[in-house]
């Protein structure tokens, strides 16, 4: 059998290579399986593959732009025309891209090419390759990798936003990780009984070129160190879920918290909770001042 894993990560903003390069070398450690890399940008990954490549183990790119109408069919007819489809054993979808600012005023086709990248092109692949795990886990008895039994793994890469009742500042970005946390965690208990496992990875704020795409070495919260995990130590929490076949898994002992203590506050002071985080510190204390005066008004328990 022929294991590979795919990496999704083709950001229309050219970001996240060290994410990407880590989760990869993760799974190369880990499991031993072959991988396919995808990406906007094939250069920035042939050195990656020669550098891995070896007699008993292959790495291919895939150049391909995930945030364009109908790029997910295209990458599996290119998978499928190679005999690989069908082959793969895990699957990790964590392609994405974030507009950061007012929602009104962002170019309307740059949040369109978001949605495709975070949402539409990951469901579309995660239907593909999951029925035809499905299809092989029928026909083929389980094997086993080093240990722990795989039939088919799928893995997707949320955000800690996604536990937020929105996010404002990146509210699109927001959305489409709440619609990959739930459509993840729906596809753990769906697929369960076709041998495949689904497990949702929801880091935070991740040192990668992700935040300065976004913007975000700004952003409040790339400025706490507590509250910022390292790209590596985030690969190595994702690929340990999926081993385990967590359902999902929050990244961070910050996270953890408020993901806890987030549904026990109204929702209002919840959402500018997060509208600090990712705004400049000169907004930080007109903010702060106005989560204080919320958290402490009778009117915002019916927020």
């Amino acid at each position: 059998m022929f294991q590979s894993f795919m990496s999704l990560l083709s950001p229309s903003n050219g970001s996240n290579a060290t994410w990407r390069e880590d989760i990869a070398r993760e799974l190369l450690t880990s499991t031993s399986c072959n991988l396919v890399l995808v990406a906007r940008r094939k250069d920035r990954l042939q050195s990656f593959a020669a550098e891995h490549s070896s007699g008993l183990r292959a790495v291919e790119v895939v150049s391909m732009d995930l945030a364009q109408e109908g790029a997910a069919r295209e990458l599996y007819n290119i998978l499928a025309a190679a005999d690989l489809a069908e082959k793969i054993d895990v699957l990790v979808l964590n392609a994405g891209a974030a507009i950061s600012g007012s929602f009104v005023e962002a170019d309307m086709d740059a949040l369109t090419a978001s949605m495709h990248l975070n949402m539409v092109s990951p469901m579309q692949l995660a239907r593909l390759i999951g029925q035809d795990m499905k299809v092989r886990n029928q026909l083929e008895p389980v094997h086993a990798v080093r240990g722990f039994e795989q039939k088919g793994h799928i893995v997707v890469v949320s955000s800690i936003a996604s536990a937020s009742p929105g996010v404002p500042h990146v509210a699109v970005y927001a959305a489409s990780k709440a619609f990959l946390t739930s459509l993840g965690c729906a596809l753990h208990q769906e697929l369960a009984s076709a041998g495949v496992c689904v497990t949702v990875s929801m880091p935070g704020a991740t040192a990668t070129e992700f935040s300065s795409v976004l913007g975000e070495e700004a952003a409040l919260i790339f400025r706490i160190p507590p509250m910022v995990s390292q790209s590596r130590q985030v690969a190595h929490e994702t690929v340990l879920a999926m081993l385990r076949r967590d359902s999902e898994h929050i990244i961070g002992p910050i996270n953890w918290l408020y993901t806890a203590v987030g549904p026990l506050l109204p929702d209002s002071v919840v959402r500018h909770v997060g509208e600090l985080a990712f705004r400049p510190p000169s907004h930080a204390q007109e903010l702060f001042a106005r989560v204080v005066q919320l958290a402490m008004s009778p009117a915002a328990i019916t927020a």
